[in-house]
């Protein structure tokens, strides 16, 4: 007679039940489902183990991603409060095509501190004029900064202007005409 694979068969005496699988023979002594193998880890103990591993590693990365998502929102919020109420206005431009010279004058026009960190003058062309202003500026509510420019070689008549912008940490303006032009 020939076995068969997970075939169980009873010893008579030792009152040990044999359990062959892919050849190999194995014993135990109940006979129900829950066969105990003599070798290896129960399957009941082996998928307790296996929950209580991915409930660890689901309580691990739930903490990383709440710290992160808070860190992350207290910057975001520091950064609105900090810019609520900035407003930033081109006051005048003027060009001076005899002296290769422009200068920008901005106004703080919100109720926050600001800074400037950059300023642009464009030809028609789009290129950019030299900036001979150092940044940041600082910049109070309520106050004028001017920012000058080498426009020689980028502008040589008042029609070749064609934007001034600027831009502050939260906020920015341009213009698309000089105010004052010789």
């Amino acid at each position: 007679m020939s076995r068969k694979k997970g075939l169980r068969k009873r010893n008579h005496r030792n009152n040990y039940y044999n359990i062959f699988i892919k050849g190999k023979r194995y014993q135990g002594k109940e006979k129900t489902e829950g066969f105990v193998l003599s070798k290896g880890i129960n399957v009941l103990l082996s998928g307790v183990l296996l929950v209580a591993i991915v409930a660890l590693l689901a309580v691990v990365i739930l903490n990383w991603v709440t710290t992160l998502t808070k860190k992350e929102q207290a910057t975001i919020t520091n950064k609105t409060i900090s810019c609520t109420g900035a407003d930033v206005s081109i006051h005048s431009i003027f060009v001076d095509v005899g002296s290769n010279t422009s200068r920008i004058s901005v106004r703080n026009s919100g109720f926050s501190d600001d800074a400037i960190v950059s300023a642009t003058i464009l030809n028609k062309q789009g290129d950019p004029a030299p900036n001979l202003t150092a940044f940041p500026i600082n910049f109070p509510d309520g106050s004028i900064a001017t920012i000058s420019f080498n426009i020689s070689g980028k502008m040589t008549s008042c029609s070749n202007f064609s934007r001034a912008i600027v831009s502050t940490q939260c906020t920015s303006d341009d213009q698309d005409k000089p105010l004052t032009c010789a």
